[in-house]
């Protein structure tokens, strides 16, 4: 049997798998390819008894894998939160910016958070965000109050109440102004979504002066 049919005999789970793409399955998968390469290349074990001892291992993988997903229990719960039933908080992700969680993360066991962000009253816009991308699945924002405006990669966008927009994974964008009342409904999966820094795409205009007291 040549080389190339033992390997791909070896690496037979289908795209359409489950597992495919299931990260545990990913990492044991390329486990498996560098001990075939090691028995082939380095131990210089025949084909036939490489593929065999890593039919072995692929089998013992694929059992620990299934009982690591069978013990990962999904949390799927009722939720119903009220107005007064969560604090607005100060340290979120931006501290110019005031969070308020809506229950969704602990009732999907992490696998979403739908939470409320508005503009600090005390800390009017003077960098924004800065350029910047999410590592998540899924990120929607409603603005409810007021308005925003972004710029998504080099488009400036107006986001304003009613509006919503879906920022799909790894866009590089920047919240630069913001009205004082300002305030949406922010939706990502998953809940412990991340955000890197992003080369900046073209200059960004500078934010609106909120208005005085005495305005």
């Amino acid at each position: 049997m040549p080389a190339h049919a033992g390997i791909h005999a070896f690496l037979d789970t289908p795209k359409t798998s489950p597992r495919a793409k299931n990260p545990i399955c990913v990492h044991l998968r390329h486990l498996r390819i560098t001990f075939f390469a090691y028995l082939l290349c380095t131990a210089k074990i025949p084909l036939d008894s490489a593929s065999h001892l890593c039919n072995i291992l692929k089998t013992i993988s694929r059992q620990r894998t299934e009982r690591i997903m069978l013990d990962k229990t999904i949390v799927n719960e009722f939720s119903h939160v009220k107005p007064g039933d969560t604090p607005w908080r100060m340290d979120g992700l931006r501290d110019f910016f005031l969070y308020r969680d809506l229950g969704v993360a602990a009732s999907t066991g992490g696998r979403v958070i739908c939470q409320l962000v508005k503009a600090n009253p005390d800390r009017p816009p003077e960098h924004g965000t800065g350029w910047h991308q999410h590592i998540a699945d899924f990120h929607i924002v409603i603005m409810t109050k007021g308005w925003a405006r972004f710029m998504y990669n080099d488009k400036e966008h107006l986001v304003a109440a009613g509006d919503c927009v879906h920022q799909q994974p790894g866009i590089t964008h920047y919240l630069f102004d913001y009205s004082p009342d300002m305030e949406y409904l922010e939706i990502t999966s998953p809940a412990d979504f991340g955000t890197v820094d992003a080369e900046a795409p073209c200059a960004v205009p500078p934010p609106s002066p909120w208005p005085t007291a005495a305005e």
